[in-house]
């Protein structure tokens, strides 16, 4: 019996170890960032404390959206606040709040859409731009 419930320990620790989240440093988020389907793109890039996000129609070829701010980590939670936005400027000055992880590589951030309502997003990082 003992031998089973050390296997057993040892198998939940093994398993909760490998999938595990890693929060995010700073220096993680800098970059640019994609998360969509194909038939709409939205790309964000982070330099040391800006953001810009946009939202493009790809079969389309037509832009969407796009806003923009300044963000922060504080008290392991990801902040967003907004200071412009291209359609909708009751937007400017709300602040948003993320918990964040980085999962095998992605970027994961979970809280309150700035129009209401739950989002949970899962974001890529952008290594290289198409051609």
């Amino acid at each position: 019996m003992k031998l089973f419930i050390t296997l057993v320990a040892f198998t939940a620790a093994v398993f909760l170890t490998a999938f595990k989240s890693i929060l995010i440093e700073p220096k993680d988020i800098i970059g640019a960032w994609e998360y969509g389907t194909p038939e709409n793109k939205t790309v964000m890039i982070n330099t040391e404390n800006i953001f810009s996000v946009a939202t493009y129609d790809l079969p389309g070829k037509k832009f969407i959206s796009a806003y923009g701010g300044k963000w922060r980590i504080e008290n392991n939670k990801f902040i967003r606040k907004i200071e412009w936005n291209s359609t909708d400027s009751t937007q400017v000055g709300k602040s948003l709040v993320f918990d964040y992880s980085l999962v095998n590589g992605d970027w994961r951030h979970k809280g309150q859409k700035s129009t209401g309502g739950e989002m949970d997003e899962c974001w890529s990082k952008r290594e290289t731009l198409e051609k």
